[in-house]
């Protein structure tokens, strides 16, 4: 069927599957997942995938589709296909922050190959260096690691947080979030308590009563 469709329409094809399977992944950020919404984004974003095979936007929505059913437990993970995936979405867009950030997620929380993991976190950072989504990406994975990490990176983690904090309610809640998740709050208020770069009183009111609330800081630095 798909060979005897005009190019075009093939395209046209695969971007409607695209769209239909992008929806859904959007939708599971705030709304519960169901086996069925699982099951037609699979289909969709694989047809998508498998018509334009070099199109790293259908590659990315494909593997992100497929990390919701292992995270949900609706599908065992297929590394390789991830692996074949994300590769082959950096193959074909190589300046792409995203691609980089979002397959050094999966590496560290579905493959669990955390080396691998910091590798293609930091490099996503060549790339956009002040995305949103890849500064959450990139703390969700030191923070996850923290006891794998060499002094080097716990220092990233460290420039990263206070990034975060200076940057937007976003990714100020993100970095409460994660600290909780991971039971890092100490080790972030003592980083923010001695670090020497300024705080706005702002940035302390909003560290004290997230992170530091049983060692308040109290100056401006």
């Amino acid at each position: 069927m798909l060979v005897s469709l005009p190019l075009l329409g093939q395209k046209i094809l695969a971007s409607a599957y695209h769209f239909k399977s992008s929806f859904y992944v959007d939708k599971w950020q705030n709304e519960p997942i169901n086996q069925e919404q699982y099951s037609n984004a699979y289909l969709a974003a694989e047809f998508a995938a498998n018509i334009e095979p070099a199109n790293p936007h259908y590659l990315l929505t494909f593997a992100k589709v497929m990390e919701w059913g292992v995270f949900e437990g609706y599908s065992v993970a297929n590394n390789e296909l991830f692996n074949h995936l994300y590769m082959r979405a950096i193959e074909n867009r190589p300046t792409w922050p995203n691609a980089y950030a979002d397959y050094a997620y999966n590496l560290a929380f579905i493959q669990h190959d955390f080396p691998k993991a910091w590798q293609y976190s930091e490099q996503s950072f060549e790339y956009g260096p002040y995305i949103t989504e890849n500064i959450e990406q990139a703390l969700a994975i030191g923070l996850a690691y923290w006891s794998n990490l060499s002094a080097t990176q716990k220092s990233r983690i460290f420039d990263l947080s206070l990034l975060a904090v200076n940057s937007n309610w976003r990714l100020r809640k993100k970095l409460e979030y994660l600290s909780i998740k991971y039971n890092r709050q100490n080790t972030l208020c003592s980083f923010f308590r001695y670090q020497q770069k300024p705080l706005s009183e702002e940035n302390i009111d909003w560290l004290n009563r997230a992170l530091c609330s049983e060692n308040l800081i109290k100056e401006v630095h």
